[in-house]
């Protein structure tokens, strides 16, 4: 399975950006787009990652968690060996 896949109405990306990884080193990026998916605690809430990125040089998933938590208005508890996403809709 490559990646990419993970991404829905993927397109060719067009642009100079790239991924900045630990070291400093600059990845090529080769696709955007989003993914929406259901949660599965919750199968009645669809949550939705926006302005997603692929590079192909990237061998794990990786998410922006200020990304996430504006775009769908969840916050995050991160603890020694968990972290949980919280919907804001759920506790108001």
């Amino acid at each position: 399975m490559t990646y990419s896949q993970n991404i829905q109405q993927s397109s060719p990306f067009e642009g100079l950006d790239q991924i900045f990884i630990g070291n400093g080193q600059g990845l090529k990026i080769s696709a955007s787009g989003h993914s929406n998916f259901l949660s599965p605690y919750n199968p009645i809430i669809s949550l939705a990652l926006k302005d997603m990125i692929h590079g192909p040089k990237i061998t794990k998933n990786l998410t922006s968690i200020s990304k996430f938590a504006n775009g769908d208005h969840v916050f995050f508890e991160i603890h020694a060996n968990r972290y949980i996403v919280n919907s804001q809709g759920a506790i108001e």
